[in-house]
């Protein structure tokens, strides 16, 4: 999925998803011309982390929940 597609799908707004992406929150794949392509991994975290902040738990508290992602 595009950074649209994904915000749309999850309710949110691009500049939320490129928010936690400069985060490396979710850590989306890039293809040869530069575009960054998120997978259903990416959007199931990015769910998590939207969800959180909605509980009210800071980023820092979403961000020690990180899982370690192969690079």
């Amino acid at each position: 999925m595009k950074v649209r597609e994904i915000a749309s799908a999850l309710a949110t707004t691009p500049d939320t998803v490129r928010y936690y992406t400069r985060l490396q929150l979710i850590t989306p794949a890039k293809s040869d011309n530069g575009y960054k392509f998120y997978s259903t991994k990416d959007a199931s975290r990015l769910r998590f982390i939207l969800s959180a902040r909605h509980l009210g738990f800071s980023v820092e508290v979403t961000w020690s929940t990180k899982i370690d992602q192969p690079s």
